[in-house]
């Protein structure tokens, strides 16, 4: 959901990673997400996809990149039509 607060949609996210298990595909509705937060990807085998013909923006709200940034901590994590924008302050 792109509305509301970005902090509560990186929690809402993050929840969703937690709860996931190996083998899953997590579903993105197109449109722009705005979340604030490090996303883990913590469990192996797990793909992230954006619905839709065309690539979802991923936006992170935040310039700084320590606190908008997806690490990937698990093997086989496949990421298809999704696009991470951080603003154009970040330093990176």
């Amino acid at each position: 959901d792109g509305s509301g607060d970005p902090v509560a949609n990186g929690n809402r996210i993050r929840a969703v990673f937690s709860a996931a298990v190996s083998g899953d595909c997590i579903l993105i509705p197109m449109g722009t997400l705005r979340y604030q937060g490090v996303i883990n990807f913590l469990v192996p085998n797990i793909t992230l996809k954006g619905a839709g013909t065309r690539p979802t923006d991923v936006v992170f709200d935040s310039s700084d990149e320590l606190r908008a940034s997806w690490f990937l901590k698990a093997g086989g994590i496949h990421l298809y039509m999704l696009t991470h924008r951080v603003h154009g302050t970040a330093r990176s």
